[in-house]
């Protein structure tokens, strides 16, 4: 009873950092092509 309290716990909290990671993981991608972005569109205003 306490081990599979302590399993599902464990598997959540898994999970949950699994989710984070790859939400973190987008964010910094779409950030690294919006400055890639900007500074194209910036290259190709001068």
């Amino acid at each position: 009873m306490i081990l599979d309290f302590h399993q599902s716990i464990f598997y959540a909290s898994y999970i949950y950092f699994n989710l984070l990671s790859h939400m973190m993981h987008f964010h910094i991608h779409s950030a690294y092509y919006l400055v890639i972005l900007h500074s194209f569109r910036n290259l190709c205003v001068d």
